[in-house]
């Protein structure tokens, strides 16, 4: 008997729990799916400082990175996280950009004007009624006495502050100096939609003329699951892209056909026939 009202209690709970939570999901709204696109190669391109004795190689690879919502609220992609590892070809690090830039909703400073006023000031006086009336007449007496001594000064001060900011964009290095990571954040100036140009200079051996970068991508916010947030991710991306210096001929790509096996029938003087059809991208 007890053992009945337990399981139907538990089945009560489950259910209420789950009521409780698509409820919450209802009011969050639907979450966002987010793409992202990178290209398979990418071309590195000679970088020469001038007036720096550079002893390093250094070549500069910009990647361009797209992000859509496909669908659902983009007001819940609170951050989109991009990593660009050369550790995998021996690659470090020696400049990126964008560099942790923040923004202001504010054009300009905020000036703060403050006026003080300084007063000073003594009255007295002093009234009274006379005890013995004259005829029908009662006498009012009213000696006063008033001494006074006002002072009035006005103070003028005029202070700006800067207008408050925080991160639209936070990168720094990741791998020992090897990567970079890229942070962006949106603001009421800025989206998270579109492609970003993100630029990395490498420092290379002197030989290098093509190696691989490993990338990846998120789309991070907060989903309410019943009464709390919690973390989320919207979407994601993991690739690696070849790249090669500039003016090297790209690794050449030919069409074959690839060929797909005919299955057995039950003839038995007919064999397995190779069938052309697909074709594949094979490199030379």
């Amino acid at each position: 008997m007890f053992g009945r009202r337990g399981t139907h209690a538990s089945s009560v709970l489950k259910a209420l729990v789950l009521l409780l939570s698509s409820a919450g999901v209802a009011q969050a709204g639907e979450p966002p799916v987010v793409l992202f696109d990178v290209p398979k190669r990418l071309v590195a391109r000679e970088v020469i400082e001038p007036a720096v004795a550079n002893p390093y190689r250094l070549v500069e690879v910009t990647v361009p990175v797209s992000t859509r919502v496909a669908k659902g609220d983009v007001g819940k992609v609170q951050e989109v996280t991009i990593e660009i590892d050369g550790g995998c070809a021996a690659l470090v690090v020696h400049d990126f950009a964008p560099q942790t830039t923040l923004g202001s909703d504010l054009a300009d400073d905020i000036k703060v004007t403050t006026t003080t006023e300084k007063s000073m000031s003594l009255d007295a006086t002093l009234g009274g009624q006379s005890p013995i009336p004259i005829g029908d007449v009662v006498a009012h007496v009213t000696p006063s006495i008033s001494a006074g001594n006002r002072n009035r000064t006005a103070e003028t001060k005029t202070t700006s502050r800067l207008a408050p900011r925080r991160p639209t964009v936070v990168s720094g290095t990741i791998s020992e100096g090897r990567g970079v990571f890229f942070q962006l954040r949106p603001s009421t100036q800025t989206t998270l939609e579109g492609q970003q140009q993100l630029s990395v200079v490498f420092r290379v051996p002197d030989d290098w003329t093509i190696g691989h970068l490993d990338i990846r991508c998120w789309a991070r916010g907060q989903r309410q699951i019943l009464w709390f947030d919690q973390p989320q991710t919207w979407g994601s991306i993991r690739r690696q892209v070849a790249v090669t210096i500039a003016g090297l001929d790209p690794p050449n790509f030919s069409t074959k056909p690839h060929l797909v096996a005919k299955q057995p029938t039950d003839g038995a003087l007919e064999s397995w026939v190779p069938r052309e059809g697909v074709e594949t991208l094979e490199a030379n």
